[in-house]
């Protein structure tokens, strides 16, 4: 869609610019939306992973979401929203590093930090504010 912007021929009318502008803003805020919550809250449903393990887990509300379009400042926001338990730091830095667990394969070393981080996330504490 952004290509869209700097080729005259993509676009020949105001109202395709205006319909391609807002189709645009949705997506980025849709994308910020899903990433946040991601990030905040985790991307696994423990319901359908494991069926008799159960842990409370914080959700997004309509809220939360809202907020993304208050945002003046992106890459604060997106800093803001960052894990900084100290483990979850850790776990990825050693994924960044391609560490390797004794007696593990890169591979199996690597679903166990994701794991690990995701399980982090289950129980990070949204603290952003709107920018």
């Amino acid at each position: 869609m952004v290509d869209k912007f700097y080729d005259r021929k993509k676009i020949a009318t105001p109202e395709e610019a205006y319909r391609t502008m807002v189709m645009l803003e949705l997506k980025t805020a849709e994308s910020l939306i899903a990433y946040s919550n991601a990030l905040q809250y985790g991307v696994v449903s423990l319901r359908k992973t494991f069926e008799r393990y159960f842990t409370k887990k914080p959700r997004p509300d309509s809220a939360f979401m809202m907020k993304v379009f208050k945002i003046a400042n992106v890459a604060e926001y997106m800093e803001s929203i960052q894990p900084t338990n100290i483990d979850y730091l850790k776990l990825q830095n050693a994924l960044k590093s391609n560490t390797i667990y004794p007696g593990l394969t890169l591979t199996e070393t690597q679903r166990i930090i994701k794991l690990n981080l995701e399980r982090l996330r289950w129980r990070n504490k949204p603290t952003a504010k709107p920018m």
